[in-house]
């Protein structure tokens, strides 16, 4: 069997601290993480290679959960499609109408600071694929445990450090593009612990 150096065994024991320690940070919050949020994505890009200073900004949602009552969650999932889209169409408008300059002042970058795009991102803390069907242009949705994902799959499938690199993961991961429909059989099994019993069709059928 092949052994770990102590150096490599060290390294995994880091690695194992530092996502222990930023899933706690999402455990903890009971707030629109913004400043949350910026910390864990700094600690996640550090050292990011430049990606034509792209810029991504994040609108944090804290809806409470809907349990199993129906139409408290039509009516929260509409809430949230409405403010997400609010949001959007604000930003996207805000954008072209200001100044790079101004623009730069209110994201509390540098007055000369350049960028070529700007792109958004929802993160809702506890459902988020609602917003599927908004204009996702230049957008992206995720829950915060799918933006924990995304951050850490920079890493692990040794993708880019970049912004533009976090938005693409977050983009290819929402729910909507990566849900899969199942077709049923004309034999399906069915096991209880004890019972096993299948579910034909009939004849007519």
């Amino acid at each position: 069997m092949h052994q770990k150096t102590a150096p490599a065994e060290a390294a995994d024991t880091a690695r194992k601290q530092e996502i222990l320690k930023l899933h706690q940070i999402f455990e903890d919050l009971q707030s629109p993480p913004v400043h949350k949020l910026v910390e864990v994505t700094k600690k996640r890009l550090e050292n990011a290679t430049p990606d034509e200073n792209g810029l991504l900004v994040p609108q944090a949602k804290h809806q409470d959960p809907y349990g199993g009552d129906i139409k408290r969650r039509s009516n929260r999932a509409q809430k949230l499609r409405d403010e997400a889209a609010s949001w959007l169409n604000s930003m996207r408008k805000w954008v072209q109408e200001e100044s790079p300059s101004n623009i730069n002042s209110a994201l509390r970058l540098k007055a000369d600071f350049t960028w070529q795009n700007i792109r958004y991102v929802v993160l809702a803390r506890h459902f988020a694929h609602f917003l599927s069907n908004l204009d996702l242009t230049d957008a992206a949705y995720a829950t915060w445990i799918q933006f924990y994902d995304a951050l850490n799959r920079l890493h692990s499938e040794d993708r880019p450090k970049t912004l533009s690199s976090l938005f693409d993961t977050l983009n290819e991961y929402m729910s909507h593009k990566i849900a899969k429909g199942y077709e049923l059989d004309n034999l399906d099994s069915y096991h209880l612990r004890n019972l096993s019993y299948r579910i034909r069709p009939s004849a007519a059928e």
